[in-house]
């Protein structure tokens, strides 16, 4: 009873930390999009190449 008892433990857990770790690559992804974007509007309404927008994506 305990080893099934610790195997339902252990796969709920790894399941969770499988789920938190996509949680967070989504919001990581979603927060550097939307800082690459508040960047490209910012070289726009500066009147600098949309070009630059890409440099600023790669080496930032």
């Amino acid at each position: 009873m305990d080893l099934m008892l610790g195997l339902l433990l252990g796969f709920c857990i790894s399941w969770l930390l499988l789920w938190l770790d996509g949680v967070l690559h989504c919001a990581v992804r979603a927060w550097r999009a939307s800082r690459y974007y508040v960047y490209c509007d910012l070289l726009e309404k500066s009147q600098l190449k949309p070009s630059n927008c890409v440099m600023i994506q790669t080496f930032g």
